[in-house]
């Protein structure tokens, strides 16, 4: 469990703190994995390029080999980095609505989702799953039903 950042009262009503991000981040293995497949099929189109030329096709096999290998140098460049260095590429960015609003709500012209009512005038923290108010007695956040840790 993630623990909630420290805020100061008017920070959390005001809304003008901002949201940690979370990244997903590739494994290790599946990026070793990826420099070996661009490897290979790096090789693959250097045969194509060779095949291509060696019986006189058309510029477009040929392009297209090249292409395709300049495609899988950069793959396994990409690839070779994320399974070799610390501080890996994110895939995936997870941000709260309150940090980075959903530009297809604007689009459709909806509201943007807001966190569900648990009938907390007070709020004394909030959950760090969904956002809903939270008072210092509870264990679990009434709105998403996930374990909340002791009040920092």
């Amino acid at each position: 469990m993630v623990p909630e950042p420290c805020r100061l009262p008017s920070e959390r009503l005001s809304g003008t703190f901002k949201e940690p991000m979370y990244s997903v981040k590739p494994g290790r293995g599946p990026s070793t994995f990826g420099v070996i497949g661009a490897v290979i099929a790096a090789a693959f189109g250097v045969i194509w390029i060779v095949m291509a030329v060696s019986i006189g096709a058309s510029g477009f096999f040929v392009f297209f080999g090249v292409v395709f290998v300049l495609l899988m140098i950069a793959g396994g460049i990409y690839n070779f980095y994320n399974a070799t260095a610390s501080n890996r590429v994110s895939e995936v960015d997870i941000v709260s609505s309150a940090t980075e609003p959903d530009p297809l709500d604007r689009m459709l012209g909806r509201k943007p989702a807001s966190p569900p009512d648990t009938g907390v005038e007070n709020p004394d923290r909030f959950c760090p799953y969904c956002g809903s108010a939270l008072s210092v007695e509870f264990k679990f956040c009434p709105a998403c039903g996930k374990a909340i840790g002791p009040a920092i």
